[in-house]
């Protein structure tokens, strides 16, 4: 496949943009593990209910993330994901 130098840019920050959104959920997932599960007892309810919708929310962008990394990497000629 071959790949034009204006998509291939396009492409690389698909690829930048896929990684950072994967770091930033996997943070954000851990984070708020922690608080959810690991030190409940030294939060209120409302903090709780926040962590576990973020926690959620956290987990879709990670598949967001993870999907546009594989779009890009397969665009560069790529198959290992």
């Amino acid at each position: 496949m071959q790949v034009n130098m204006a998509t291939d840019i396009n492409y690389s920050r698909c690829l930048a943009l896929g990684n950072g959104l994967m770091m930033a959920s996997l943070t954000i997932i851990l984070m708020t593990a922690i608080i959810a599960y690991g030190m409940e007892h030294l939060f209120t309810i409302p903090v709780l209910v926040t962590a576990h919708i973020a926690m959620i929310i956290a987990a879709g962008s990670l598949k967001i993330g993870y999907v546009m990394r594989c779009i890009a990497l397969k665009a560069f000629g790529r198959m290992d994901f």
